[in-house]
């Protein structure tokens, strides 16, 4: 059992607590900050400077993953910020965990989503629902963005980790 060392995890601290800023924005303003998703992709460099993740694997998960935010926020479906934000976690989640990153986010984003949903139609205030003009209500897919990342990266760690 290999286990993981001090550098590996300042660097995953340092990315959940990036993971969590763009969430809590997200959810207050729909919007998420260029700093967060270029401190997601800077810390990436270091990490797998060290040898704790595959520069491939994350390069072409981060290209695929702009390439499909790029169509997504095309259709309005996601906005810039989430649409970046998906992009930069894909260099920590990797080829190898796409399916469970997607999964895992999906999953959040509906229950994000229905809890929005539910609400608003019941007429509690909300942080996020206040936060947003009437007409441009969103769900804060940030926030099921983290939860993907987290799920899919921390799966990673703990299978290399044993």
């Amino acid at each position: 059992m290999s286990g993981i060392g001090s550098a590996q995890l300042v660097l995953l601290t340092a990315f959940l607590g990036v993971l969590v800023c763009c969430a809590i924005e997200d959810c207050r303003s729909r919007n998420i900050s260029h700093w967060a998703i270029l401190s997601i992709a800077a810390l990436y460099i270091p990490y797998a400077a060290a040898g704790f993740a595959s520069w491939q694997s994350g390069l072409i998960a981060g290209a695929i993953f702009l390439v499909a935010g790029f169509v997504f926020f095309g259709l309005k479906v996601m906005g810039g910020g989430d649409s970046k934000m998906i992009a930069a976690v894909g260099l920590w989640v990797g080829t190898g965990q796409i399916d469970v990153f997607v999964f895992y986010t999906a999953i959040a984003g509906a229950a994000v989503a229905v809890t929005i949903l539910a609400a608003l139609r019941l007429g509690l205030p909300t942080q996020s629902a206040s936060a947003v003009p009437e007409t441009a209500r969103t769900v804060p897919y940030g926030i099921a963005i983290a939860f993907g990342s987290v799920v899919a990266v921390g799966q990673t760690v703990l299978e290399k980790a044993n």
